[in-house]
């Protein structure tokens, strides 16, 4: 029961700092964008968004694709560490040299000569974010979230000085590229002094060997994800133009910031906290269920409200000039929507079962790529839903693989999500009707809207005593209770 008690304590607090993080680098990170997005131009933001597809296919190699084997392991040596710190740092140089002379090719595919240099400066960044993978890794699995806090607030603060800074002077794309560049610098600076340990001159194949076995099955995994999310954006900038891809970039972000730092939060305690449980199912299975409410209970009144309150955010908060991603906005809060059910994938691979998960992947990923492929001749709008189309079909299969492997059958995970998604969507259908036949300034019309849809969640979910709400207020209270010890 101590151990338990332990690890339920552990998940709590790294899901706390790992939240604190992951929403407090996007809110900052969101806010520097509505700075930068009032003084760029859409098609400036585009250009630099079809590099960043590039530079995040090659991160997700160097950052967690290998060492999320230094998470999952059970017993872990120094020489498993250093070993793998060589590798990423050696993975990371190897990108570099790939992007550095494609760069002229991705150019002319785009007929945008800007992008070759922009590219390989904006490249840099893949060598930088090698040079702490492992230490976020160990950060990672040792679920000491709060180090890795710290070093986001660092480096998003220098990612706003340098890229508001360079804009105002009127740099135009490269103060989005240096911005970026300065945040990954900031981090690994600051990742490298507070986390103590260092690599030592030890190196091990066999070490390596084993890790790569288990990780490169995640990593594939990993990469098909990121592919498949980014293949959007890649055809609309060659299908249509920068500009438009600048619009989309603007709509996703918005939606994805909100997920991203909660979600994401969740998806890597989740990890971590079902490894240690894998052989006990009763308790596994509990910790999944929970985590999916606890996730859904936050994430749902958040994208449903943005859906509802659009059309005033954007134009309150971008200018009038950016109101062509109000559509990609509402359709984004849609797809980011069942975000959280993909996190019960990651029982799989704290299972063992990091093949099957691959499998399903690259099966549902194939189905998605199909879907996209056929939606290219009707719009840009019917691209972005092919890919709500896509999750559907995929959180499908993953639901009656995990009933398989997991204990955790069909009709428990469909009847953990349906009480939160109609609450939701009661919340949107009220708030967007309101938002409907209110003719006033945007900033008082937004904070009306806000109040309001706030207010319907809470109160329904607080009658009806809600589990993922109740258990988040139990913990609130847990946590004040404690503080005024």
């Amino acid at each position: 029961m101590k151990e338990e008690d332990n690890l339920k304590e552990e998940s709590i607090n790294g899901f706390i700092w790992r939240t604190a993080q992951n929403v407090s680098a996007q809110v900052i990170g969101l806010v520097i964008q509505i700075v930068l997005a009032r003084i760029l131009l859409p098609s400036e933001y585009g250009l630099v968004s079809l590099n960043s597809v590039i530079i995040t296919i090659l991160n997700v190699i160097v950052q967690t694709g290998f060492t999320s084997s230094i998470i999952q392991k059970k017993e872990i040596t120094e020489i498993d560490k250093s070993s793998m710190f060589y590798f990423s740092v050696s993975i990371g140089v190897i990108m570099y040299i790939i992007v550095f002379l494609c760069s002229p090719v991705v150019a002319n595919f785009y007929d945008e000569p800007l992008l070759e240099s922009v590219l390989r400066v904006q490249a840099i960044s893949i060598v930088i974010i090698s040079l702490y993978s492992v230490h976020n890794a160990i950060i990672m699995r040792n679920l000491d979230f709060k180090k890795n806090f710290i070093a986001s607030l660092i480096g998003v603060f220098f990612q706003g000085f340098i890229g508001i800074g360079m804009a105002l002077k009127g740099y135009g794309v490269w103060a989005l590229v240096f911005g970026t560049l300065s945040l990954n610098i900031a981090n690994c600076i600051a990742i490298l002094i507070i986390l103590k340990w260092r690599p030592k001159l030890l190196f091990s194949f066999k070490s390596i060997k084993g890790m790569v076995s288990f990780s490169s099955k995640i990593l594939a995994g990993n990469l098909l994800n990121t592919i498949f999310n980014s293949s959007k954006t890649l055809v609309i900038g060659k299908v249509f133009n920068s500009a438009m891809v600048g619009y989309y970039n603007r709509g996703y972000l918005f939606p994805a910031t909100m997920v991203t730092g909660i979600d994401g939060a969740m998806t890597t305690v989740l990890f971590s906290s079902l490894s240690r449980v894998q052989h006990d199912r009763s308790r596994f299975v509990n910790y999944l269920r929970k985590s999916m409410k606890t996730s859904l209970t936050v994430v749902t009144p958040l994208l449903c409200g943005m859906a509802a309150v659009s059309d005033p955010m954007i134009r309150f908060l971008l200018t009038d000039k950016w109101v062509s991603a109000v559509p990609f906005v509402m359709i984004s809060c849609v797809i980011c929507l069942f975000w959280p059910l993909t996190a019960k994938n990651q029982a799989l691979n704290a299972v063992g079962r990091s093949g099957t998960n691959l499998l399903l992947n690259i099966m549902t990923k194939v189905v998605s790529l199909a879907l996209l492929y056929l939606s290219i001749p009707f719009g840009v709008y019917v691209i972005v839903i092919s890919s709500l189309i896509g999750d559907i079909i995929s959180i499908a299969i993953y639901t009656v693989i995990i009933s398989k492997y997991c204990s955790y059958s069909i009709k428990q995970q469909i009847m953990d999500v349906i009480p939160i998604y109609a609450l939701g969507g009661f919340m949107f259908i009220c708030t967007y009707g309101l938002s409907s036949v209110l003719i006033m300034n945007n900033f008082v019309k937004l904070c009306i809207l806000i109040i309001f849809g706030a207010a319907i969640y809470v109160g329904v979910s607080y009658t009806f005593k809600m589990e993922g709400f109740m258990y988040i207020l139990q913990l609130l209270r847990s946590k004040i209770k404690k503080s005024t010890e």
